[in-house]
């Protein structure tokens, strides 16, 4: 990880810089650094995924996170599954949205069998 101070111009391109009005200075702050630093976004907003995906940034969420730390043996299946489940009830965006439900449900599915198969 690194720290990267904006200077002056940067901060002049980011308010000149055509972003939707919805996004915060801070999202629009983050997709400028991913594209001149060539990074990753990691955001489960949906308007900061929609734009890094119209600009061509690779971008990743919750999901994905958990999916990496169980894949590298970070963290156990039981975890992960016990974290997306406290996501579930505690992120009434997760609660809202059918087809976050539908993969988060998948992975709970596949996660359990891991578990309890152990």
């Amino acid at each position: 990880m690194s720290i990267h101070n904006l200077k002056e111009n940067d901060r002049k391109t980011i308010i000149n810089e055509n972003y939707p009005s919805a996004l915060s200075s801070i999202d629009k702050t983050a997709l400028f650094l991913a594209a001149i630093l060539d990074a990753m976004i990691l955001s489960s907003d949906k308007r900061v995924r929609q734009n890094a995906r119209a600009r061509a940034i690779e971008y990743h969420g919750m999901l994905w996170i958990l999916d990496r730390l169980v894949e590298s043996s970070l963290i156990s299946y039981k975890l992960a599954s016990e974290k997306l489940q406290h996501l579930i009830k505690s992120n009434i965006v997760y609660q809202n949205n059918s087809d976050l439900i539908t993969e988060m449900n998948r992975r709970l599915k596949e996660w359990q069998k891991h578990f309890e198969a152990g």
